[in-house]
């Protein structure tokens, strides 16, 4: 007998708008574990911004399914959560199951050509820890450009300014780790 699969939503307390989609068959401990931080940079910063402001997402269940039935409903409910005005931070269309590969991909795109394999040597855990830090520099900038999309197009500068400080931490933490000290860390409020 297989488990249900709960597609979900998470809600953002200010704007009533749902941030992120995604399926699970454990709600309360995936909750847990968006509220610790993961792979996904943007829901993550989303997340931290939220914390600073000692707020969390509330998670609500959009749709029940079944192991063979849950892909195709979370890119259906991401497909018309974005059709509705959603602002999520989903990193993919929906229907993967592993998060750390596509958010991987995504990170690659803030790191310089030379220290691309440097990256590919880290362990696993490190490529995580290298994300969920990377998402906190994120946060301010996100919060800024969440804000400018409510009233009209987003400032290019802000993102790039994002950009640039998620790559200068990037490249600082594959050197670090390379040379066999420990991550650095960033402060929530950064």
């Amino acid at each position: 007998m297989s488990k249900d699969v709960y597609i979900y939503g998470l809600k953002d307390p200010r704007d009533g708008l749902i941030y992120y989609v995604g399926k699970t068959i454990n709600p309360r401990g995936r909750f847990k574990n968006h509220l610790d931080g993961d792979c996904n940079a943007n829901k993550t910063a989303w997340i931290q911004d939220l914390a600073i402001r000692g707020l969390k997402p509330e998670m609500l269940i959009l749709a029940t399914a079944t192991q063979k039935t849950w892909p195709a409903l979370e890119r259906k409910w991401i497909r018309d959560g974005l059709e509705m005005g959603w602002p999520l931070t989903n990193a993919t269309s929906g229907g993967e199951s592993s998060y750390l590969y596509r958010d991987t991909v995504i990170l690659e795109q803030y790191i310089a050509l030379d220290m691309l394999f440097d990256f590919h040597q880290l362990s696993a855990s490190h490529r995580k820890a290298i994300m969920v830090e990377s998402a906190k520099i994120v946060a301010p900038y996100l919060h800024q450009i969440i804000q400018q999309w409510k009233t009209g197009p987003a400032d290019r500068a802000i993102q790039r300014q994002g950009i640039n400080a998620v790559e200068s931490y990037v490249k600082t933490a594959i050197l670090t780790l390379r040379e066999g000290d420990e991550l650095p860390k960033v402060p929530v409020d950064a």
